[in-house]
């Protein structure tokens, strides 16, 4: 059975492209990068469809915001690298993820990831760049962290918990740990759950829930409210805990979107996940700017 997080994500390994050659005559137009949105995910096998033949640990979401009076077809490319990698790099499709209203290239259910090795990633510096059919180009780095820091310090690589052996330790950092469902029940209109949180740099999180066929209903939207407080179901107000925690789901405050889930849709739920965040979207500016680790849990059952 296919069971997916919304929205469900595909792979793409990394491509080398040939050069684009600019059409003469076209209408002259600009483009500038202003800034890349990146997320990495450390996900569970289960979150892929069972007939994938490649199920990465880790994987990256990219989206590339840019200053322009653009349409898709003036698009020739737009890519993610590595300086110095010999060409190669992450493409993403201009005519499939393009969205003139954001000004931005690129869909953060796409997913990316390392055809060497799927339970590591690279960080550090990184570059975008976006090439016009009329050959005018736009480039910018940005950088890749370790969770909870825009910083990567001495590290290039970071790594799931999947990869036992790091290529180099003195290169790998831990990505943001998966969390871990331990009890899932359902009674007088609420949910209760029981998780482990593995590492220190889980800042944030929500859940996901399920129907028997795996389709998503609704979730809680965050342990860590935008006012700074904390969702009063989780360990009695008081935040998360390093290692067991304690989770009660009122009916009224699950969400589809910005829309509360029809109660009658709740005794179906089969399934959760907690999804953990390291906290870096929200130190650096705010919520929703543009860098995030998510660590997901498995799939679990309601008991």
């Amino acid at each position: 059975m296919k069971r997916l997080a919304p929205p469900t994500l595909a792979l793409l390994a990394l491509l080398i492209l040939g050069s684009c050659t600019p059409t003469l005559g076209s209408t002259p137009k600009t483009v500038a990068i202003t800034h890349v949105y990146y997320t990495i995910y450390n996900v569970p096998s289960d979150w892929w469809s069972a007939t994938a033949t490649v199920k990465p640990a880790l994987v990256y979401h990219f989206k590339i915001y840019y200053q322009g009076n653009l349409s898709a077809s003036d698009i020739a490319s737009a890519r993610i690298y590595r300086p110095g990698t010999s060409g190669a790099f992450w493409s993403i499709d201009p005519q499939k993820y393009f969205d003139p209203v954001q000004g931005s290239i690129g869909d953060m259910s796409y997913s990316f990831w390392n055809i060497s090795n799927s339970s590591e990633l690279p960080i550090g510096v990184f570059t975008a760049k976006v090439v016009l059919t009329n050959g005018v180009s736009s480039v910018q780095n940005f950088t890749m962290g370790v969770p909870g820091s825009v910083d990567p310090g001495s590290y290039s690589l970071v790594y799931s918990e999947t990869e036992t052996t790091p290529s180099s330790l003195t290169a790998c950092a831990p990505a943001l740990l998966r969390p871990e469902v331990t009890a899932f029940t359902y009674s007088g209109g609420s949910f209760q759950i029981s998780f482990t949180v593995k590492g220190p740099n889980a800042f944030n999180g929500f859940v996901w829930l399920y129907d028997g066929t795996g389709a998503f209903v609704g979730g809680l939207p965050y342990f860590r409210l935008s006012t700074g407080e904390n969702y009063a179901g989780l360990n009695g107000g008081s935040g998360l805990n390093l290692g067991a925690n304690s989770l009660i789901v009122g009916a009224s405050d699950i969400k589809f979107g910005t829309t509360t889930v029809d109660p009658a849709l709740l005794p179906g739920v089969a399934w959760c996940r907690i999804v953990l965040q390291d906290g870096l979207e929200y130190s650096v500016g705010g919520a929703y700017t543009t860098y995030d680790y998510r660590a997901i849990s498995p799939l679990f059952a309601k008991q």
